[in-house]
């Protein structure tokens, strides 16, 4: 865990658009297990997956990247993209993604991977949260929560001047449009409100979406002294984490997700 996570600290850097851009010569150099494990837990990240691929396909993929990737490849409702520069980027495959009605003060994780809320008080009462366009799926109400998707990327391509990225890049020259499809949007009906990922506020206000998935990146060592005074390093819940599942043992466990 602690070289998984050296790699990706070395390597990766995340955007709050929800994908990850790697070194792939810095990932190619390390160890199939080392690489293999530091693309697992970026897959299990960009997607929302508490488990990652089998082994097999990891490793393959490692192979892939550490020889240089020339083409898009998808694994574990990921997108796995080849940049010219050196690097690749993952991201969430547009596809499978949820859309969910909501209403002023409601609080819940859209996709596994985006905590969205809409204010209390907000004047855009029953809207739906979604992916823009056609990758849309589930009940239309009058407000929505999905993904952008192609037909809602066009309506606010041109009103997108800015992105709070982490890389330094702004669609559509320096971000992949698949990465875009895949974020959420506040809609009214087939007409996007708002998508403050890329800088466009609800016109209403009170909308946020923000990119928080149940794993971390980078792996929390937890410092075990042996008999030997030996550090080993494993990554564990807190003491808080651990006593809320105490708790919640015997009853059955509910929480609001809205998955793809």
């Amino acid at each position: 865990e602690r070289e998984i996570g050296d790699l990706l600290t070395a390597t990766a850097k995340e955007s709050p658009l929800g994908f990850v851009r790697l070194d792939w010569r810095g990932l190619g150099a390390a160890s199939q297990d080392v690489g293999a494990g530091a693309l697992s837990r970026v897959l299990c990240r960009v997607s929302g997956a508490i488990h990652g691929p089998r082994t097999a396909s990891l490793q393959a993929l490692h192979r892939a990247v550490a020889r240089g990737l020339t083409a898009t490849r998808s694994l574990h409702r990921c997108l796995v993209i080849p940049q010219a520069d050196g690097h690749v980027l993952m991201c969430r495959e547009p596809r499978n993604l949820p859309t969910v009605p909501i209403t002023a003060g409601d609080k819940f994780v859209w996709d596994r991977r985006f905590a969205v809320a809409l204010e209390p008080g907000s004047k855009v009462d029953g809207m739906t949260v979604g992916p823009l366009g056609p990758y849309r799926v589930g009940p239309l109400g009058p407000y929505t929560v999905g993904p952008l998707g192609p037909v809602g990327w066009s309506q606010i391509r041109d009103r997108v001047t800015a992105l709070p990225l982490t890389v330094g890049t702004r669609p559509p020259t320096g971000v992949p449009t698949q990465i875009c499809y895949g974020i959420p949007a506040l809609f009214h009906q087939d007409r996007v409100v708002s998508a403050p990922n890329l800088g466009l506020p609800a016109e209403q206000g009170g909308f946020t979406a923000q990119f928080s998935p149940p794993l971390p990146l980078v792996p929390r060592p937890f410092a075990v002294v042996s008999s030997k005074e030996t550090p080993i390093f494993r990554e564990t819940k807190s003491a808080t984490e651990l006593e809320t599942l105490r708790n919640a043992e015997p009853s059955a466990q509910s929480g609001s997700f809205a998955n793809g």
